[in-house]
């Protein structure tokens, strides 16, 4: 079920200080959309959908991985949830790098995004894209992105859980991560 509430209205987090907030000039001529981690297409209210568009739910984001690549993941998983009902969902950015980019010296480029996705009774993964054009994608298991990213987005999974892939239709064949390094 698709709902058409799309506000486009992207504003500051107002409930944060202005010196730790991303402001809409950060991003102009930047050459990066602004890329949700809560998406758009996922509120079911005008009013949660307006939220998505708070620059505190976005990390700049390469255009052709964010209109490309990265929106056909959240529509999978979108279409995850709708048919198997229950479907948790965490999505970050991931810095990586001693050498940070920076907006206007202001908000910080991750070098790469992901998204992780548990299904009770069927497990957890992640993807996880470099932030640019050319895009390359890598599936994960939990406990590989925890250790790669320093994220633990299902803390409550045990360890063997954590450690598996699960078969669910993904974006690629789960691989052998044990390093956690592209």
């Amino acid at each position: 079920m698709a709902f058409d509430y799309r506000d486009n209205r992207f504003h500051p987090e107002a409930r944060l200080p202005r010196d730790e907030r991303a402001e809409l000039a950060d991003y102009v001529g930047g050459g990066f959309d602004r890329g949700h981690m809560a998406p758009s297409g996922d509120m079911t209210t005008p009013e949660n959908d307006f939220e998505t568009f708070s620059l505190a739910n976005m990390v700049p984001q390469d255009g052709a991985l964010n209109r490309s690549g990265w929106a056909s993941l959240e529509q999978y998983v979108r279409s995850l949830a709708i048919t198997l009902g229950s479907v948790f969902v965490v999505t970050g950015p991931s810095y990586e790098t001693r050498k940070l980019r920076s907006l206007r010296g202001r908000v910080l480029v991750p070098r790469h995004v992901w998204k992780a996705v548990y299904v009770p009774g069927q497990g957890a993964g992640a993807w996880i894209a470099t932030n640019e054009a050319r895009s390359r994608w890598r599936v994960l298991s939990v406990a590989a992105l925890t250790a790669r990213t320093g994220v633990d987005p299902f803390p409550a999974l045990s360890a063997e859980e954590k450690r598996r892939v699960p078969r669910f239709p993904l974006f690629g064949e789960p691989e052998d991560d044990r390093s956690g390094r592209q």
